[in-house]
């Protein structure tokens, strides 16, 4: 089953990024072996090593893996919040399935665009590049939602307004405290995206300004 999982997942990273990720660079200057498959733990279906990176570009890339790994976070979270909520109110059952779909789309559309972002700048790959500049803040704008709306499994904010209609008019300080946790890291990644736009558009015009000087 998880082989069956991890497979899935390398299929999706692969479409998504329009690049197969045993694809080897043929970049003179790159040094790092995209081969290597040693990440996310576990799964392992794509390579990540910030210790092969030049200084100027780790930083970078660290906040490219932040914004994945809060996604990961974020989702599970989600899905135990949401578990509890339904066993103990009277919120509709259908949102674990919601919470578990999300849980798989949204780490791999996150995984997807953060291998985009990290091989695009470091092999450099244009196309790559390219394609992270377009994925990052429309995943930035999804976070936003789900930090503020209260569509299905999400927990945004506005969802205080709605906690007494599920438990009877009592209220639920566990939903509260998981609205609070998760609006947070949904919002937090939001801002990320947005700083890892502007990041990677301003290594952008380093990288022409670098080489137009040469």
């Amino acid at each position: 089953m998880a082989g069956f999982v991890a497979s899935q997942a390398g299929n999706a990273v692969n479409q998504a990024i329009g690049k197969s990720t045993e694809s080897v660079s043929s970049s003179p200057g790159a040094q790092i072996n995209w081969v290597d498959f040693n990440y996310p733990p576990l799964v392992r279906i794509v390579h990540y090593d910030p210790g092969e990176l030049p200084s100027f570009l780790s930083g970078m890339v660290r906040l490219f893996h932040l914004s994945f790994a809060l996604s990961v976070l974020a989702c599970f979270l989600n899905l135990v919040d949401t578990i509890v909520i339904v066993s103990s109110t009277d919120a509709p059952a259908k949102w674990m399935l919601q919470s578990a779909l999300h849980l798989f789309l949204v780490p791999v559309a996150a995984l997807a665009t953060f291998y985009s972002g990290y091989r695009g700048f470091a092999e450099p790959d244009s196309s790559l590049a390219c394609r992270f500049k377009v994925a990052q803040p429309l995943l930035g704008l999804f976070y936003f939602f789900m930090g503020i709306l209260p569509f299905g499994c999400a927990h945004g904010l506005a969802e205080f307004g709605s906690v007494a209609d599920h438990t009877g008019g009592k209220g639920s300080s566990f939903w509260t405290f998981a609205i609070i946790c998760e609006s947070t890291l949904f919002l937090l990644n939001s801002a990320l995206a947005c700083v890892n736009v502007i990041r990677a558009s301003r290594f952008d015009s380093f990288a022409a300004g670098a080489a137009g000087r040469f």
